[in-house]
């Protein structure tokens, strides 16, 4: 009898073995289903994943969420490596535009955060689902032989429904690690900014009371 998975998946292949390039293949095919190229801020990304929109929208009614913010957040800004020429002013506007940086940072990775618990609750439920139905597929064969759960376990991972919701996984764990790196530089970049202030605070009050 044809297994469960192979009946379901035969016309994709899913039965070949997978190494890490054809992981990473059917991962980038998955980015491209996405349409992520398409995806201009964080909510038409969201919109894409489970209850992502609703998430949101629950968010910013919380007063959770800077819409404006995320909306067009364009091109992350260059941290400036020369700060000795620039004016109190201007260092005054690098640290607002890096603060408000952090926040949005912040609440991205929350939002991204919040949706791979999701898809992992998701995941886990898709997998009992399979794994259910692969059992009713053997039980109703000519012989009713059910194979070990290892057996189970191993065609449900092939299944498309299991392999969609990992796939979805993959991106925002992705998305996850950028988000906390780009946290991490940007805190960097305001303890730059308050060391810069207070030495210049330091110099002033040398000259004052030197």
């Amino acid at each position: 009898m044809q297994s469960y998975g192979s009946q379901c998946t035969a016309e994709t292949n899913k039965h070949e073995p997978r190494g890490l390039a054809a992981g990473m293949e059917e991962l980038a095919v998955a980015l491209e289903d996405l349409q992520l190229p398409r995806a201009h801020n964080i909510g038409q990304l969201l919109a894409k994943t489970p209850n992502g929109t609703d998430a949101v929208a629950l968010a910013r009614r919380l007063g959770l969420w800077t819409t404006s913010a995320h909306d067009t957040p364009g091109e992350r800004p260059v941290f400036p490596r020369h700060l000795a020429t620039l004016s109190p002013p201007e260092i005054s506007d690098e640290m607002a535009k890096w603060t408000a940086e952090f926040g949005r940072i912040t609440e991205l990775l929350g939002a991204l955060t919040g949706q791979r618990e999701q898809l992992k609750i998701r995941a886990k439920a898709v997998r009992a689902e399979v794994r259910s139905n692969i059992r009713k597929t053997y039980r109703a064969s000519d012989d009713g032989k059910v194979p070990t759960a290892t057996v189970i376990a191993d065609e449900a991972e092939e299944h498309p429904s299991v392999v969609d919701v990992e796939e979805k996984l993959a991106l925002v764990e992705l998305l996850i690690a950028h988000t906390q790196a780009a946290k991490e530089a940007t805190t960097q970049f305001i303890t730059t900014l308050s060391r810069e202030i207070t030495l210049r605070d330091a110099q002033i009050r040398g000259k004052l009371y030197g």
